[in-house]
């Protein structure tokens, strides 16, 4: 199991990410957010209707809210 880390760049309000890696990872334990921009409950998936997750999925796409720009860092396996 290889580890790795993801830069992403966030605007202020919504946003739109996408589950990365190739197995499934809990969001709010693997994000670093040292400028503490991510609001709390905002992670949403969409699957017939949006839903709030705590789980990203490999090549789903997720909408999370911010209260400021910044950068985040999510924590990632791969399982080859």
């Amino acid at each position: 199991v290889d580890e790795y880390q993801y830069d992403i760049a966030l605007l202020n309000d919504w946003n739109f990410i996408g589950g990365i890696g190739n197995a499934n990872i809990d969001f709010w334990d693997n994000v670093i957010d040292p400028d503490e921009i991510l609001i709390p409950g905002t992670l949403y998936g969409f699957d017939g209707t949006y839903s709030q997750t705590n789980t990203l999925v490999p090549g789903k796409g997720y909408w999370i809210r911010t209260n400021n720009s910044g950068t985040i860092t999510i924590n990632t396996v791969s399982n080859v």
